[in-house]
């Protein structure tokens, strides 16, 4: 399993990738992906279910989903990768999961620079797949996977205090086997992801709100201005208040 940093710790990340005869190997990321077979075959493997996708079919792959590609036959496509930031008003808590991912959609990917227009596409996606589906709560699901547990809980909690020992209990495993595991898996250690998801919260409030930058770093779960500014700058390189003013 690989675990994609550049696609989880952008708030507004919005990318399209057009191309033909694609394989890939499974991987997880914290973004939307929408996968769309434009002509031929592909076989797409999400959290151990199989699709054979052919032209005018699409999925749909929610974050900390587990998925790989296989090119089968004369295969094109278009992917769009999106921040669930760009849609809380569907995403919300992020605690269910679509029971199914496939779906029928035609989409012709346009290359823009406007988070406006990123959001509509992005809700445009959701919506179109969104119609008649089913969803299930994604902690039964993910049960088995105690990496993804952890994720998981470091979603729901990173605003608070969420020390590995608390994830590793929430997953019923000794703290030092997880801390390892999860340096494995991520590549990153479970500090430092805690930090980066952080920092993505913060830059989000620094742009869109008034509130002041003490204020921002106690909502992100900093619990001084001292240690913000300093995790601030050791992740974007610049200081919040410059961040800000930029």
């Amino acid at each position: 399993m690989f675990f994609e940093k550049e696609h989880s710790f952008n708030e507004g990340e919005f990318s399209i990738f057009v191309g033909q005869n694609f394989s890939f190997m499974s991987h997880i990321h914290r973004s939307f992906e929408l996968y769309m077979q434009t002509r031929g075959t592909s076989e797409v493997v999400i959290d151990k279910r199989t699709y054979m996708l052919k032209s005018g079919q699409a999925v749909l792959i929610f974050p900390f989903q587990y998925h790989s590609y296989r090119a089968i036959e004369n295969s094109a496509h278009n992917i769009c990768i999106f921040s669930p930031d760009l849609v809380p008003d569907y995403y919300g808590s992020g605690n269910f999961i679509p029971t199914d991912n496939l779906f029928e959609f035609a989409w012709s990917p346009k290359t823009v620079d406007n988070p406006f227009l990123y959001r509509s596409a992005a809700y445009e996606i959701c919506g179109e797949f969104d119609k008649e589906r089913t969803y299930a709560e994604k902690k039964n699901l993910f049960s088995q996977d105690k990496v993804v547990s952890v994720l998981l809980y470091v979603n729901e909690n990173y605003k608070q205090k969420c020390l590995l020992y608390d994830a590793a209990a929430s997953v019923g495993f000794d703290y030092a086997y997880i801390s390892k595991l999860f340096k494995k898996s991520i590549g990153i250690t479970y500090n430092q992801y805690v930090n980066y998801l952080r920092i993505q919260e913060s830059k989000k409030l620094l742009k869109t709100t008034g509130k002041t930058i003490t204020e921002i770093a106690l909502e992100c779960g900093f619990h001084s201005l001292r240690v913000f500014n300093r995790k601030f700058a050791e992740i974007e390189g610049t200081t919040p208040s410059v961040y800000r003013n930029q």
